[in-house]
């Protein structure tokens, strides 16, 4: 629910905590102002272990993001860098130009400095390839379930993800050999008719 910015109820909910009603009709718009934007950049980095724990950084600042590894996360804590730990405020620029795709989102977003930027998209480990202003980057899994993608410095960088399913080279592949045997089985069989037809008028 953090990036979660409407949600709608039917008309007998007429006030809701936290959320501003914008729409009324046959159901209810309800705008929640203090909702995480899709991806931001963070400049630094915090630290929590287990979900218990970042939930609870979570509601003691509502509407406040952060990025969070967690410690026993080894791939994810060798990949930091100099990523700044722990800076409390720390720097949040949320992303902008967003282009959407059915399998891919590619953003722009601005750095102050070393840190993190984080999309609120569920990693999933060897779903997704990243690229950071065309150049493929690694990973990383951050506040538990979301992507991370650590910057070396300050900038604007354009970031794009791609989601692909590890079996998909091998479906790609697959699909491309069953199109190639229906084209030999149909011309084929095409080409086999035509010769039997010459040999009986031939025959006649």
């Amino acid at each position: 629910m953090l990036g979660v910015r409407f949600l709608l109820a039917d008309n007998e909910f007429t006030h809701v905590d936290g959320l501003l009603p914008t729409h009324h009709s046959d159901l209810i718009v309800f705008e929640r102002p203090r909702a995480w934007p899709r991806a931001f950049y963070s400049s630094s980095i915090r630290f929590y272990q287990g979900a218990s724990e970042v939930a609870q950084m979570a509601y003691a600042n509502p509407g406040r993001p952060f990025a969070a590894v967690e410690r026993s996360d080894a791939e994810a804590m060798s990949t930091l860098g100099n990523v700044p730990a722990v800076s409390i405020p720390d720097e949040i620029v949320s992303a902008r130009d967003y282009r959407l795709s059915s399998n891919s989102t590619r953003f722009n977003v601005r750095a102050t400095g070393p840190g993190m930027v984080v999309l609120m998209e569920i990693f999933s480990e060897g779903q997704h390839r990243v690229s950071v202003n065309g150049v493929p980057t690694s990973s990383v899994r951050l506040n538990h379930a979301f992507i991370g993608i650590p910057i070396t410095s300050a900038g604007d960088y354009d970031v794009t993800v791609k989601f692909e399913p590890a079996i998909w080279p091998l479906a790609r592949d697959l699909s491309i050999i069953g199109s190639l045997c229906w084209f030999l089985i149909i011309f084929g069989g095409i080409y086999l008719h035509r010769t039997d037809v010459a040999h009986f008028s031939y025959s006649i």
